[in-house]
């Protein structure tokens, strides 16, 4: 029975170590999930202000690899439900991260064609009779709308320049700059929210992860004290078991001392019979104990 009970402490001890065996990897697993996708958001604003189409391109490479680095993470995670779920939150986060890197690559080509236009506007023959004038108010008014209202600044210099209503070469450049700075607009304030996005969604990763770790944590923490809970009342038992044989084993040898001793009495006394030698006294002795 002790053996048995021993044997029942060992294989409850092997369990836990089986278990944390299992959960402390996936929980190192999550964590470095949760520090992967910390970083992918870290990187996304330089991202999303690059100065070059070779540094953008660089940027989306480095983006590529580290989603399929998390993919890979999150493949080994034994738990497939968290599995999904993180694989879902990862697609929702690589589209963002590809619109951003879609809206950038179309700044960066507005930008680039408005060297074209630099060029175009050289070409312009200067005319000073139908050069309009701006007094140091409206001047004034546009720097102040700068401050303020960056993005009605282009609009109201066209409206009270009439560029529009000169000659077809100037509406052209003009049109297309007013345009393309409408892009850029919104281009700037997608970027903005995407950004955000980004932040939050890491963020709410981040969360889960934890929330599953704790989770995990709590489970091994509970297995741990069921165990050795289990383990203490097995060795107060063995205890118990062990003294309540020793103690028996004590009387047994007691009583079979004293057995051996009375056997050896009468055996003596039979001895005597059987050679006609009778003590009476001793016989009498012998038979009251």
């Amino acid at each position: 029975m002790v053996g048995i009970g021993w044997q029942s402490m060992r294989v409850s001890e092997a369990s836990l170590s089986e278990f944390e065996s299992e959960t402390l990897p996936e929980i190192s697993t999550s964590l470095t999930l949760a520090e992967g996708v910390a970083q992918l958001a870290a990187i996304a604003p330089y991202t999303a202000s690059p100065g070059r189409p070779f540094q953008l391109q660089t940027e989306s490479e480095r983006i590529h690899r580290r989603i399929l680095e998390l993919r890979g993470v999150a493949d080994s995670l034994a738990d497939s439900v968290f599995q999904r779920d993180i694989d879902e939150r990862l697609d929702d986060l690589q589209t963002t991260l590809e619109e951003l890197v879609a809206l950038v690559r179309e700044e960066l080509y507005l930008r680039e064609d408005s060297l074209a236009q630099q060029f175009r506007i050289r070409q312009l023959p200067l005319n000073e009779d139908n050069a309009a004038t701006v007094n140091s108010q409206q001047g004034l008014v546009w720097l102040l709308q700068l401050l303020e209202s960056p993005s009605l600044v282009p609009e109201s210099i066209l409206n009270n320049l009439k560029l529009s209503e000169q000659n077809e070469q100037v509406a052209s450049i003009a049109d297309d700059l007013l345009m393309a700075h409408r892009r850029l607009n919104q281009i700037q304030e997608r970027k903005n929210y995407l950004l955000i996005s980004i932040r939050a969604k890491s963020e709410q990763l981040s969360k889960q992860v934890s929330d599953f770790v704790g989770g995990l944590q709590k489970k091994v923490s509970r297995q741990r004290q069921e165990v050795s809970s289990f383990v203490d009342r097995g060795q107060n038992w063995i205890i118990g078991i062990s003294v309540f044989l020793l103690l028996g084993l004590t009387r047994l040898y007691w009583y079979s001392q004293r057995m051996t001793k009375d056997l050896g009495v009468v055996t003596n006394n039979m001895e005597q019979l059987s050679l006609g030698r009778v003590d009476s006294k001793h016989t009498w002795d012998t038979s009251k104990r």
